[in-house]
């Protein structure tokens, strides 16, 4: 009887270790996806943020001074061997939903070819042309600062843990193209 009771309790001694080690293991895979999906996130709007810099960069002339119609439109230098200005749009276009929040991606046309864009998981989209005083403008021809903002979720649905989830991420800047900056003088 006391060989049968100790093989009892080592094997419910054994079973908990081991659920003890499946749970930590668990874990650990769980803040794994949670690390890669949020690096993946920030890799990708860092690249999209960089695409922005570059053509802010060379903005000669605004002809949308807000989004119409889910696109803003530009002309900038897009090569650096060709002084030619290019006609530029991001284009809003709408990927799908997560958990009621609506998703987009935020297209680059270069001269109606498609030239890159965002990450596809973008759910706050914000861009405007400015005067110096960081006012609106009506007109592109009264343009000298842009304006852009965005927000965008994890590509990956990462697990939630304790009830909280994986946070988005944001960035924000105005832009102060020195083309635009030359028509003031």
């Amino acid at each position: 009887m006391k060989l049968i009771f100790d093989n009892l309790v080592a094997a419910m001694i054994g079973g908990t270790v081991f659920l003890i080690l499946l749970s930590i293991n668990h874990r650990d895979q769980l803040a794994l996806i949670e690390a890669n999906s949020n690096y993946a996130m920030r890799s990708q709007a860092l690249d999209f943020v960089y695409m922005l810099e570059r053509d802010m960069r060379n903005l000669s002339r605004v002809v949308t001074p807000t989004e119409e119609d889910s696109t803003f439109t530009f002309y900038a230098q897009t090569s650096a061997t060709d002084t030619t200005q290019q006609r530029v749009e991001y284009r809003r276009t709408k990927t799908g939903d997560r958990d009621g929040v609506a998703l987009f991606q935020i297209l680059r046309f270069v001269n109606d070819v498609y030239a890159g864009g965002s990450l596809a998981t973008i759910t706050s989209w914000d861009i405007a042309a400015l005067n110096e005083q960081g006012n609106a403008v009506l007109s592109g021809v009264d343009a000298r600062q842009i304006y852009v903002r965005f927000e965008a979720l994890p590509l990956l649905e990462a697990p939630v843990q304790d009830g909280i989830p994986v946070k988005d991420t944001r960035w924000e800047t105005t832009f102060r193209p020195p083309l635009l900056q030359d028509k003031m003088l």
